[in-house]
Parts: C-alpha cells; structure tokens; sequence
C-alpha cells in the first residue's frame, strides 16, 4: 500500500558564491552614471563568480586622485589592478611599483605607455572616424554639428578626437560649434546640451 502524504515545493537555490580566493581593485574614471555603475556592478558581479573580491573605486577624471587610489591599492597587496587610465604616461611610476609588488596591471578602454602594463583596447582613432562619417553621410555631408567630447587629456578621448578631425577634414560642408569638455558625466552633458538647445 502506497501512502502519498503532501508534496512541498522547493525553490532552486542559488548557486554558491565561493570564498574569494584573490582581491583586485578596479579604477574606474566615473560612478556617477547608469552606464559606469553598470559596467562596474557586472566586474564585481564577474569577480565574485571567480572567487575575487574586486574593490571599485572611481577618480572622476581627476589624475592625482586615480594616481593616489593606485599606491593604496598597492597598500593593500592586492593581486591585480585593472583600471582605465586618465593619461598615458602619468600612471607609470606607480606601475612600477605594483611590477615590484608582483601585482599584475590590466588597462582597458585607453592605452599607458608601461611596458609591463597589459592593454585592451580598441582602435579609438579609427572607432571615431567611422562614426563620424556614418553620421555626416547620412547628413548629406552638409550641415552644423554640436560636437561634446569626454575627459580631457583622457587617451580615447585625445584618440576619439583624432579620428572625428580625419572624417571631418573630408567633409568641407560640415560646420561643427564649438563646445567644452563633457567629464563624461551624465549631469555635465546634460547641461551642455540643454545650454545648446536654449541657443537655437
């Protein structure tokens, strides 16, 4: 005789998150905007799937802040530094003491001129110019253009303005306005393009 008493449901459980095994830093040039603290949120996300404790910390575009959160990283004897460089060179003391330390530096987004640094990125001169000629194509290579560029002295961006300079020197009929430096912050864009809407 088969006796059925209640069935219970049970819910998957999540799967595990392990112990971290490893600590990184990642230093991220902003925090302020759904794209950052996405991309950040999906590093941490990643890392803790790996067993890393990844710590973020954000500079904002400041130079002597991402250079100072760079030698606390080194403090701590973390096993890696990934990070987006607000210059190409000026990192690379600091660089040279996370090579002493035996921690492994990754940039990404925008190149540093260490040796011993990894690089991944993209070629923002040639990103830039396709881009710019998609969009003054489909303008019939005439009209104006409100031009808003990023972090200034930032590699991608100094690269980025390379590349729109090349598509807009084969475009003679497009007159673009003069405009400031974005920070690549939400709020200070923002505010640019709402100052250019009210202009015209």
């Amino acid at each position: 005789v088969a006796i059925a008493g209640p069935v219970v449901a049970q819910s998957p459980s999540a799967p595990a998150v392990p112990a971290p095994t490893a600590t990184a830093c990642l230093l991220a040039p902003a925090s302020d905007t759904p794209y950052s603290s996405q991309i950040n949120k999906q590093i941490q996300d990643y890392g803790a799937q790996k067993a890393i404790a990844v710590t973020v910390l954000s500079s904002e575009g400041d130079l002597q802040k991402q250079v100072d959160q760079f030698r606390d990283c080194i403090a701590k004897g973390v096993n890696a530094i990934v990070f987006n460089p607000n210059d190409p060179a000026a990192l690379n003391p600091a660089l040279e003491e996370a090579k002493a330390a035996g921690i492994i530096t990754v940039s990404v987004d925008a190149y540093v001129t260490n040796p011993d640094t990894y690089n991944l990125y993209n070629n923002q001169v040639e990103y830039a110019k396709i881009g710019a000629k998609w969009l003054f194509d489909k303008m019939g290579g005439k009209r104006t253009v409100y031009y808003m560029r990023g972090f200034a002295g930032h590699p991608a961006d100094t690269d980025r303005h390379t590349g729109f300079q090349k598509a807009l020197a084969e475009y003679p009929g497009i007159k673009v306005l003069p405009t400031i430096d974005g920070e690549h912050t939400q709020w200070d864009s923002a505010a640019e393009a709402e100052e250019f809407g009210a202009a015209f």
